[in-house]
């Protein structure tokens, strides 16, 4: 089977696991601070604390900024997300998303008045518009995880809000095995967030966690950060590919094409994914919904659907392609011949 994602991983990173090992210093030291600058250069931020997951970074940033009237959020998200809030006691208002990019919606203006935070997704790697959802008593986590390599108004996504997050999960734009990371702009946001992740051997006590990433992980980072730039030429090229077959074909797609997108799934909007999920299954080729509608966070805590009409025609209508730099051109070759003859 073509599977429908796999990390791309190599003999550089291999060296450079072997290297920290060989140093027999594996805990967080060098290695964390070097690729906490590098990144931080990269999407061009102030501050950058790695940690051991996106979760273990949304749940600092959620920690760091308080107690809030609300977190709001779409429903067409990780449940990682929806994680974090229960971690930290603090209760989700979900809202629907748009069909157009599949970010979130904007609230409705009453929330303003009130101190809350937006946790907005640019889903699938798709810039949202941070803009619109800014006020005087709101705070913005980006959540970024998608979105590494994605840009809007010339700027990394990331820091339109006060914090962003970013994965590094086995099937995100660089791996780490696991990990992620949160960065600002603002040092006393960062201060705390160190604080949160540093417990030993500390002279006062708060309660903190044990978040942090190893050298071994940030050594890999490292080396995937460097090969990011041909990992977005590479999932590029297949985009526009697959884009002229949704054109040929009148099918639409997540809006991927605009720019700055870094293209972390190439998304089939379709009233057929069903059928096309099973005829690429029967040629070995894998094919997801991405969120599937059981999925949805609205329908896991049991709100009602028809307030949310968006992600659920949405979860119904979409199905992701494979698309990542390690996918071999006759892989390509074959899952878009399938296409063109569907």
């Amino acid at each position: 089977m073509i599977p429908h994602n796999k990390p791309s991983i190599g003999p550089e990173e291999s060296e450079a696991i072997a290297e920290v090992i060989a140093s027999g210093w594996i805990a967080p030291g060098e290695k964390v601070r070097q690729f906490e600058q590098a990144f931080a250069d990269y999407v061009g931020a102030k501050y950058a604390v790695a940690v051991n997951s996106g979760t273990a970074a949304l749940t600092i940033a959620l920690k760091i900024l308080g107690r809030m009237y609300f977190i709001a959020m779409p429903t067409y998200i990780c449940s990682a997300v929806l994680n974090a809030v229960d971690m930290c006691n603090e209760q989700a208002y979900i809202i629907d998303i748009s069909r157009n990019d599949f970010n979130m919606e904007r609230v409705k203006v009453e929330l303003s008045p009130h101190k809350g935070v937006y946790i907005i997704s640019h889903t699938f790697g798709v810039p949202a518009d941070i803009k619109q959802f800014t006020g005087e008593n709101q705070y913005i986590i980006e959540d970024c995880a998608q979105a590494l390599g994605s840009y809007i108004d010339g700027k990394h996504v990331d820091l339109q809000g006060d914090i962003g997050i970013f994965s590094f999960g086995p099937s995100k734009m660089i791996t780490t095995g696991s990990g992620g990371m949160l960065v600002t702009n603002n040092k006393d946001l960062a201060d705390k967030a160190r604080n949160y992740i540093d417990f030993d051997q500390r002279e006062d006590y708060k309660p903190r966690f044990n978040f942090a990433m190893n050298d071994l992980q940030a050594a890999m980072g490292l080396v995937q950060l460097k090969r990011l730039p041909i990992f977005l030429y590479k999932k590029a090229r297949m985009a526009y590919e697959y884009r002229d077959i949704c054109k040929s074909k009148g099918w639409d797609n997540n809006k991927g094409m605009i720019t700055g997108n870094n293209f972390y799934r190439f998304v089939v909007i379709n009233d057929c994914v069903d059928r096309l999920k099973q005829r690429l299954a029967d040629n070995e080729i894998t094919a997801i919904v991405p969120i599937e509608r059981r999925e949805l966070l609205h329908n896991y805590l049991g709100l009602d659907a028809g307030d949310y009409p968006n992600a659920e025609w949405v979860s119904t209508h979409t199905l992701s392609l494979p698309i990542y730099p390690d996918l071999l051109d006759s892989e390509f070759s074959k899952i878009i011949e399938i296409l063109r003859r569907f």
